[in-house]
């Protein structure tokens, strides 16, 4: 065979498989088919659609770039994937319009919906009778049909619409359905167990054709979606009546025959952004100098799962002060757990500590500041650390009235302003608690004496 066969013959293979996923594209960049859309096994999936005449982009969350920037007008657009752990945990979701590469415009429109393993959902932008928009967000259908299913949306701006299907061919050897159906503006209806055929369908308002798709293919284990959009108007110009019509494809498994049925119209899934705030315990810390400490901190999110808990900034600026031993969420609206961790050499200060919930993550994120106070050493304060020492017998009574005498008489000394005679006093301090760590003071009371009497050392101006 001549090259040039071959090479015809390998795009008419190329051709014929990509009709078997999708129709080709209408002018304007609207498609009419995509591959057919399985129900997901891992993860979860939303897919997007802008059912208006304007571009827009999609923020999920807290984002402050959109996640989905190729929401073109009137089309079907990107789906957005949650993994259902790292950066897109299971949970709920916020899903914002805004204009196309316009961050700082309002908000034209907003909806939130619940990710668990396996859901699959559609989320479509349109406009609504009063002249506003919202999101509605509609959970993908594949239940088991004996024959095929036709889905219908009204996600035009019309108050409500009709519509209706008729075999695409007068053939009468060949079965063949007529149903029809009513919809106010956001809702759907689903015509069970329709006979395979080819049809058509039109969308009516005042009994007016406003959108029609001349060629809807219902097979066996499909389910077929037809949506009325943007601002349909009667027209004699087959292109315009078809480009108001998106079409989708889901594959849907073979099942018990249905009765032939169109479900009553229904409302969607979600219009509103209902996201629970994630709240975080945020209670004031407060510590003693050069003594390490550990806080528990928690957050929940009561819709959806935290993946993590972090120091997001502290002000003034300072080391030592952290988070660690991270537990996330074990189930949506459980508790993340982590342990603000204060170094014993942070200093004594007021600290303004930002924590911050799913950093790096499109889960909802929050934050909250907690006070972190660390205490200076003072004089009273030894003072009371060799009394509870004394009490608990980790140091004996000798040697602690020897220790409080000479803090008495550096009290005395710096209240005099007789910086030089304190310090030395203090260093007398220290040197009597080394010399009977161990013996007289028990190992742990001596080292923490020893650090403490340092820190006021350093406090007071000893060097």
């Amino acid at each position: 065979m001549p090259k040039v066969w071959l090479v015809l013959a390998a795009c008419v293979l190329v051709y014929a498989a990509m009709m078997i996923d999708a129709r080709v594209p209408l002018g304007g960049g609207l498609e009419v088919v995509h591959a057919t859309i399985e129900k997901p096994t891992d993860g979860a999936v939303m897919r997007m659609t802008n059912a208006t005449d304007q571009a827009v982009d999609i923020y999920v969350n807290h984002a402050e770039s959109p996640t989905m920037t190729d929401v073109k007008a009137l089309s079907i657009g990107p789906e957005f994937q949650v993994k259902g752990q790292g950066d897109t945990p299971y949970g709920t979701y916020t899903f914002t319009a805004r204009p196309k590469a316009q961050p700082g415009a309002p908000v034209i429109a907003a909806a939130s919906v619940r990710f668990t393993e396996g859901a699959s959902v559609s989320a479509v932008l349109h406009g609504t009778p009063a002249g506003g928009h919202q999101i509605a967000i509609y959970a993908d259908d594949f239940s088991p049909t004996g024959a095929a299913l036709l889905t219908v949306r009204n996600n035009s701006r019309a108050q409500q619409i009709s519509w209706r299907i008729a075999p695409k061919d007068v053939n009468p050897s060949i079965p063949y359905d007529e149903r029809q159906g009513t919809l106010g503006n956001g809702q759907s209806q689903v015509a069970i167990d329709v006979t395979q055929n080819d049809y058509v369908l039109e969308f009516l308002i005042d009994g007016q054709v406003v959108g029609r798709h001349p060629d809807v293919e219902l097979e066996h284990e499909k389910n077929r979606v037809l949506t009325l959009v943007g601002d349909p108007q009667p027209s004699a110009d087959p292109s315009v009546l078809r480009r108001h019509v998106l079409e989708q494809e889901f594959q849907v498994p073979l099942g018990p025959a249905q009765p032939d049925e169109v479900t009553p119209p229904a409302d969607p899934l979600s219009t509103t952004d209902e996201n629970a705030p994630l709240a975080l315990d945020c209670a004031p810390v407060s510590v003693w100098q050069t003594n390490p400490a550990g806080v528990q901190i928690s957050a929940i999110d009561p819709d959806g799962v935290v993946t993590n808990l972090a120091v997001d900034r502290i002000d003034p600026p300072v080391g030592g002060i952290g988070v660690s031993l991270v537990t996330a969420s074990p189930a949506i609206g459980e508790a993340a757990l982590a342990t603000l961790v204060v170094g014993g050499d942070v200093p004594a200060g007021s600290f303004a500590v930002r924590i911050v919930a799913n950093r790096g993550s499109l889960g909802h994120q929050a934050t909250c500041t907690l006070a972190v106070t660390v205490n200076a050493i003072t004089i009273p304060r030894l003072r009371d650390l060799i009394g509870a020492f004394r009490a608990s017998g980790d140091i004996r009574d000798d040697i602690a009235d020897q220790l409080l005498v000479l803090l008495d008489q550096a009290e005395q000394q710096l209240a005099q302003g007789a910086t030089a005679q304190a310090c030395q006093t203090l260093k007398d301090v220290a040197a009597g608690v080394a010399s009977e760590k161990g013996k007289a003071i028990a190992q742990p009371a001596g080292e923490r004496l020893e650090r403490e009497t340092k820190a006021l050392r350093s406090n007071a101006g000893c060097g």
